[in-house]
């Protein structure tokens, strides 16, 4: 018996779940995929900016361990 209600839980669940989905997917003029979208802009550009402040500080940590580096190689 608790098999069959488990089951039924799920499917009525994944009902639910894939009826939400319809909707949101469904509907061109979405406020919510509006959103959704602009965060999501959001977040690339924040992190190429991220990504970009790294490599900088990197290429400097870099640059100054070359020239600070004074060890023979022969």
């Amino acid at each position: 018996m608790r098999k069959i209600l488990t089951w039924f839980l799920g499917t009525f669940i994944g009902g639910i779940i894939g009826l939400l989905a319809m909707l949101f997917f469904a509907s061109e003029d979405s406020q919510i995929r509006q959103t959704l979208r602009e965060h999501y802009q959001e977040a690339l550009v924040a992190g190429r900016k991220a990504s970009a402040a790294k490599r900088e500080a990197l290429e400097a940590e870099l640059k100054a361990m070359r020239e600070g580096d004074t060890t023979d190689t022969d």
